[in-house]
C-alpha cells in the first residue's frame, strides 16, 4: 500500500474494544485517555508515556488505580510506575485505592519531580475530585486493572466534565 492509503486506513480505524487507549475529546478542551481495561507494569508505562506524548505542553493528569494480580512483585511494580510518573514530569497524580501498592506508587513519584498528588479511596469519590481538579486543556489518563472499575469513571467524566 502507498502511504496515502495507509494514512486513510489508519484515520478511519476505531478501537476494537472500549477502554484500551481510547482517546475521548470533551467540548471544553479536556482530553481523556481511557485505558482502564488492564494494567501491568508495561501497559502502565505505555499509558503514561502516551499521556505525555499526546499532551505536548498541556497539563497532564494521571489517574492511576491498582495493577491487580502481580503477586509478590506488586509493591515494587507500583513503585516503578510512580518513579516513571515523577521522571516524566506528570503534573498531577491521582491515586485510586488505599492499598500498600498505591501508597508505594505515590511515594515513589514524589522525589523525582514532585507532581501534585491527590488520592481517592475508591472510584465513587473520584468524580467530584476530578471535577474540581480539571481545567480546560488538561490531558487525563485513566488507567488501572479492569476490576478497579475506572473505565466507567472515564466514560462518565467524558460526559460530565464542566466547561
Amino acid at each position: 500500500m502507498d502511504t496515502d492509503h495507509i494514512a486513510e486506513a489508519l484515520s478511519a480505524a476505531e478501537p476494537v474494544s472500549a477502554g484500551r487507549l481510547q482517546v475521548l475529546e470533551h467540548g471544553d478542551g479536556v482530553t481523556i485517555i481511557n485505558d482502564a481495561f488492564n494494567a501491568n507494569t508495561e501497559s502502565m508505562r505505555a499509558g503514561v508515556e502516551a499521556l505525555t506524548s499526546l499532551a505536548g505542553d498541556r497539563r497532564t493528569v494521571a489517574v492511576l488505580g491498582e495493577m491487580k494480580e502481580l503477586g509478590d512483585t506488586a509493591k515494587a511494580a507500583h513503585a516503578e510506575v510512580g518513579r516513571l510518573v515523577g521522571d516524566l514530569g506528570i503534573d498531577v497524580l491521582v491515586t485510586v485505592g488505599t492499598t500498600d501498592e498505591m501508597t508505594a506508587l505515590a511515594k515513589a513519584a514524589r522525589p523525582s519531580s514532585s507532581p501534585r498528588i491527590e488520592s481517592a479511596d475508591d472510584p465513587n469519590v473520584l468524580l467530584p475530585l476530578l471535577n474540581r481538579l480539571l481545567t480546560s486543556g488538561d490531558v487525563v489518563l485513566v488507567k488501572a486493572s479492569k476490576s478497579v472499575g475506572l473505565e466507567k469513571v472515564a466514560n462518565i467524566l467524558h460526559a460530565e466534565v464542566p466547561a
